[in-house]
């Protein structure tokens, strides 16, 4: 009656032989199941309190020079937003700053100006002008992601479309993927180098849990 979504999670395994037999029931019951029942709560929690987990803001704080590079190419955009003259665009700008101080690594490893766009609840193309610039004064590096159509996997392919090659392979998946510009190959951000230090980790479709 007051709203509210119930969850059903299932796994299946089949073991290959006894051992399997015995040990599959207690990893899942005694150790996987409680880690996925207190993620799930903690997913819960945050998206009662309007939160969304993927871009949440966490507490990662970052060294001294970064912060001051952070804040220098910062004021550089907005400077930009002002002279053309654009509102919306100086908050988008503030926006982004703020998310890329503030975000987890896992946030900000692959940024990908249409989500924050939906999640912000502004314009796509104005986000992701945006990011261009960002790159432009030295805040953001793009790169083109060709992006496994099983797990939508992201494999790195570069600073540019001629990097990218013609097909790849998925360990994950074991499977090759060809270069489907139209639907495989994606733009996606990350901090510079000199701003903020991530690492860029690859999860199966399962997600970090």
């Amino acid at each position: 009656p007051g709203g509210g979504t119930r969850v059903t999670y299932e796994v299946r395994a089949v073991p290959r032989n006894l051992i399997g037999t015995i040990a599959i029931p207690f990893q899942i019951k005694l150790m996987s199941g409680p880690k996925f029942r207190a993620a799930f709560r903690k997913y819960d929690e945050l998206a009662s309190q309007g939160v969304n987990p993927s871009l949440s803001d966490s507490t990662t704080t970052l060294p001294e020079f970064d912060q001051r590079r952070l804040n220098d190419l910062g004021e550089r955009l907005l400077k930009e937003s002002v002279q053309l003259q654009a509102n919306d665009a100086s908050a988008v700008v503030e926006r982004l700053i703020n998310f890329l101080r503030t975000a987890d690594d896992f946030a900000v490893a692959r940024i990908r100006p249409y989500q924050l766009a939906d999640t912000w609840r502004t314009s796509r193309r104005l986000v992701l002008e945006t990011c261009l610039r960002a790159t432009r004064a030295g805040l953001l590096d793009l790169r083109w992601d060709l992006l496994c159509p099983m797990c939508r996997g992201a494999h790195d392919a570069g600073s540019s479309l001629k990097d990218v090659p013609g097909n790849i392979h998925c360990a994950t998946c074991r499977v090759d993927i060809s270069a489907n510009f139209d639907q495989f190959v994606e733009l996606t951000f990350k901090p510079n180098a000199g701003v903020r230090q991530v690492e860029l980790d690859n999860f199966c479709i399962g997600s970090p849990q």
